[in-house]
């Protein structure tokens, strides 16, 4: 672990604890709405996102190179949405990803412990975003980098406000960049 001093006399209007979808788009809610406040982020893991996470593993040779085509695309987070989460659809919407209705006809597969059984489908329709959830907190992001008053810390494990001045400090992991 190292330690890191937050830049000298540097202050933060809001501090959010997060980067997940509700910390991303608080950010960019008090960016629009106040934007001469200053934002931090602080983000425990070494990438944003929060419980949405795609795994993008390629299907031929040892790189995706960017293509979707090339790639299994797999949630480890939700996957998919229904009709009456109005406020994802809204968010979903106004960052223009592309949604597909969710494949739910036929039989399913139920795997435990004890064994699989196999049982009819009875989910109902649902939703899930083109190349998986986690295009929208890179959509989210995308939006905030070219903010100045906007910081995200990735890899920060604590945080210490040493007095009122603002002078504080942060630790972090050595996993990968902080930006």
């Amino acid at each position: 672990m190292s330690e890191r001093s937050l830049e000298p006399m540097k202050c933060y209007d809001c501090v959010i604890i997060g980067a997940g979808i509700s910390g991303l788009t608080a950010a960019l809610q008090i960016a629009s709405h106040r934007p001469e406040l200053t934002t931090c982020i602080l983000e425990a893991r070494d990438r944003i996102g929060g419980r949405c996470h795609t795994l993008r593993l390629p299907l031929q040779g040892d790189s995706c190179d960017g293509q979707e085509t090339h790639c299994a695309v797999l949630d480890a987070g939700p996957a998919w949405f229904w009709p009456g989460q109005s406020a994802l659809q809204s968010l979903v919407s106004a960052l223009k990803l592309e949604i597909f209705e969710q494949f739910s006809e036929g039989f399913a597969i139920w795997h435990t412990d004890s064994g699989s059984r196999q049982m009819r489908n009875q989910m109902p329709s649902s939703f899930r975003i083109a190349g998986g959830t986690s295009r929208i907190t890179e959509a989210l992001s995308q939006q905030l980098e070219h903010l100045d008053n906007v910081r995200i810390i990735r890899s920060c494990l604590a945080l210490q406000i040493k007095s009122a001045d603002c002078s504080s400090t942060y630790k972090t992991a050595n996993i990968g960049p902080n930006s």
